[in-house]
């Protein structure tokens, strides 16, 4: 799969651009503040996901402009697709000129996986990144997935909200029970999809690990709910529903929901200890090379196709053991590498690119 054209238009620093990258590895450089988180910002969206920066929409239009778009072509193999995003308040999508409300309809046509400095906070931050990591992850192989997850959100919103107005006096306590079965449903597939996905994540990030370190050291992934392994989806089911309703009393006097597939997490262990606790920044950073190449190498696996990689100032963190370790994982794909300077790598390079002031130059 390769990005063969994009078109930015009004999008965070970048005014106008158009390029064709390489279908291999693309160094992307320059200073700060020109638009190299930008323009690979731009070609991430066409996933479906959020800013992986965690940058909301609105704030993604350049100063002064009332829009964002963005055109995008891509291959996977002899087959050709177009996508269009385009936000003035409210994001209208086209993909092979049909017309959808949102990017979901996006989701696993255009595959990528991104490292970025802020992906630390999968080990060091709150279980809600390491939550959205599965999802977006299992999003790109099963697109129904993420329509789970939407419908799960909607749900606990609603129950939420019932909650509160039963606390209050302002509703019935039996009409929970809709909603009990709704958020049991939804839950039930997502952690079926989560169990699934962590099982291929712990085996393929371990061995990973296992070549970083040279064997000295062993790293763990486990789903935090050990009462869900091994259950069946419509298993699953049956126990939501029975721990929203034995854990009704409680919800209603906090006024939310306190157990369910949104208070799950993945348990990251290096040599049976949290790395998040114990583990050195190095350890850290492996750990997230580790999860993250294992990423690419199951979407490959279960798509049948080799994803796009981004790499966001990135490269220069690590070491040069690291970096040759990484990029030797990384061929065959298309690769889009960003960094302040020109860096030399003991590879084949097939373009330089120059970013400055929202231009690319050769």
């Amino acid at each position: 799969m390769i990005i063969t054209k994009i078109k930015v238009n009004n999008f965070r620093n970048i005014k106008s651009l158009t390029w064709e990258p390489s279908p291999k590895l693309n160094i992307i450089y320059g200073n700060n503040g020109q638009g190299k988180t930008s323009l690979i910002e731009a070609m991430w969206l066409f996933t479906g996901a959020k800013s992986f920066t965690h940058t909301k929409d609105k704030e993604l239009i350049k100063n002064d402009q009332q829009f964002y778009l963005l055109n995008c072509l891509f291959k996977d193999g002899n087959q050709s697709a177009s996508a269009q995003i385009r936000y003035s308040g409210k994001k209208q999508v086209i993909f092979n000129n049909i017309k959808y409300k949102n990017t979901v309809a996006l989701m696993g046509k255009l595959c990528c996986v991104v490292f970025a400095p802020n992906h630390l906070e999968l080990i060091k931050g709150s279980p809600e990144r390491r939550r959205n990591f599965i999802d977006l992850a299992i999003s790109q192989i099963d697109q129904s997935y993420m329509r789970s997850v939407i419908e799960y959100s909607h749900a606990l919103k609603q129950r939420n909200s019932l909650l509160k107005a039963i606390l209050h006096s302002k509703a019935s306590s039996d009409m929970l029970l809709d909603w009990n079965l709704v958020l049991a449903r939804a839950g039930a597939k997502i952690i079926s999809r989560r169990l699934w996905y962590t099982d291929l994540l712990a085996k393929t990030a371990s061995k990973i690990y296992c070549n970083i370190s040279n064997n000295a050291e062993k790293l763990d992934i486990v789903y935090s709910k050990a009462n869900w392994l091994g259950k069946s989806q419509e298993e699953l089911e049956n126990i939501l529903i029975k721990t929203f309703e034995h854990n009704q009393k409680q919800d209603i006097h906090t006024g939310f929901t306190n157990l369910g597939a949104h208070r799950d997490d993945l348990a990251i262990k290096l040599n049976g200890f949290f790395i998040k606790n114990y583990g050195s920044q190095g350890q850290q950073r492996s750990s997230i090379i580790s999860l993250k190449l294992a990423e690419c190498e199951i979407l490959s696996n279960e798509k049948k196709i080799a994803p796009i990689v981004f790499l966001d100032d990135i490269l220069s963190e690590l070491d040069s053991k690291r970096r040759e370790q990484l990029l030797a994982c990384l061929s065959g794909k298309q690769v889009f590498v960003t960094c302040c300077d020109k860096i030399d790598l003991s590879t084949e390079v097939s373009s330089y690119y120059l970013m400055k002031d929202g231009n690319l130059l050769n």
